[in-house]
């Protein structure tokens, strides 16, 4: 007996196997969603590096990139979400710096956050630079490992 489908024209016991080996084979699962891809990667990174990750929001962290300071070229971030100021690497609390050097990095950040150009990003950038020397020669631990750090990378140790 003959049908339309290709499948039919073989003999009955041949099409039941070749049914049987498809329904065998498993279905392949569905890829995971971006949002969840970025949730592992993240928590990937957090198990890794503690230090790395902020607040939930890409908004809460401000970053300066390289900054000229008393000890030269440093890379500064600030974490609102945090609290928390990255000076190369060393993740400093707020709550651990003066209140003056506080509020000059919140206000400073806010208006690095609004500038409109790099000219005013630049004006700003420079201002961190000075509030966070200043930072460093307050807090000697904090001045010492940076010193440090830039030491290895100036060395590749």
């Amino acid at each position: 007996m003959y049908h339309l489908d290709k499948l039919y024209t073989v003999r009955d016991d041949d099409v039941t196997a070749l049914r049987k080996d498809r329904a065998s084979t498993p279905q392949r699962a569905r890829p995971p969603s971006d949002g969840a891809l970025l949730r592992k990667g993240l928590a990937a990174q957090l198990a890794r590096e503690p230090h790395s990750i902020g607040g939930g929001s890409a908004h809460e962290r401000t970053e300066f990139g390289g900054v000229p300071t008393s000890l030269g070229r440093i890379v500064i971030a600030y974490d609102r979400g945090d609290n928390s100021i990255v000076v190369h690497g060393v993740n400093v609390r707020t709550s651990e710096l003066d209140q003056d050097l506080r509020q000059s990095l919140i206000a400073t950040s806010a208006a690095f956050n609004a500038a409109f150009s790099a000219e005013e990003q630049t004006a700003q950038k420079i201002i961190i630079g000075l509030i966070v020397s200043e930072v460093m020669r307050r807090s000697e631990w904090l001045g010492t490992e940076v010193k440090r750090r830039l030491q290895a990378q100036r060395y590749d140790i």
